[in-house]
């Protein structure tokens, strides 16, 4: 801590501040969840995805502007993603 002669002193412009003679009363609260969903170890395909090939997929790609016309040469691809979503309702 630094001191700064120049600084005021909160304390002065509060005045005399009341303390608390004892601390707040405390209460202990305990609580039950439940555990996580428990899963066969074969409900994970090898792709990491828990649906099978029976479920419809529906493929969109989505190209960047500037990899069509005669400057897409310049440009190199560094990143390819893939995104599974399963939508409810659907199929």
């Amino acid at each position: 801590m630094l001191d700064n002669p120049d600084q005021l002193d909160l304390s002065a412009l509060l005045g005399d501040v009341e303390r608390p003679s004892e601390p707040p009363p405390t209460e202990k609260v305990t609580y039950t969840r439940r555990k996580g969903k428990q899963r066969s170890e074969d409900c994970v395909t090898e792709s990491g995805l828990r649906f099978d090939e029976r479920v419809p997929v529906e493929v969109i790609e989505l190209s960047a502007p500037q990899l069509q016309g005669p400057e897409a040469d310049q440009y190199e691809i560094i990143v390819s993603d893939r995104l599974y979503r399963a939508i409810p309702g659907s199929g």
